[in-house]
């Protein structure tokens, strides 16, 4: 189901009773010039977008890598940087990244537990169905 990255995709994945899972590109480059991408949960008016985390994505042989940049929590708009461009060059603080990754994987499984997987995989066969006319 995946494909290569267009440059300004955005990927708006409904499960209801859930709230919607956006991805967007932020037509940013991160580390290595990689492409950055924003994954949040949203009310569905385009206000809240909680919580939200923005990765660097790489292509590492046939996988994609998504590399932590920041997080934004559901309970507080502060923004938790765990990479940061100072002059030029990207710093990582692995303490913060380490719990990025954690936070990650537990909000990973959760999605998946809530059906979101299947939900795009039902969206996308019926977008193919409906462009056959």
């Amino acid at each position: 189901m995946a494909a290569p990255i267009r440059q300004g995709f955005s990927i708006r994945i409904k499960n209801p009773p859930w709230r919607d899972l956006v991805i967007w590109d932020l037509k940013l480059a991160g580390p290595n010039g990689a492409p950055q991408i924003s994954v949040s949960c949203s009310s569905g008016d385009g206000q809240a977008r909680f919580p939200e985390m923005v990765f660097a994505v790489e292509r590492v042989g046939v996988e994609m890598k998504m590399a932590p940049l920041s997080l934004r929590r559901e309970e507080s708009s502060l923004v938790e940087h765990c990479a940061l461009e100072l002059c030029g060059k990207w710093m990582t603080l692995k303490g913060i990244e380490q719990a990025h990754l954690y936070f990650a994987e537990v909000w990973d499984r959760q999605l998946l537990d809530r059906g979101y997987w299947e939900a795009f995989v039902r969206e996308r066969k019926e977008n193919w169905v409906k462009s056959l006319g």
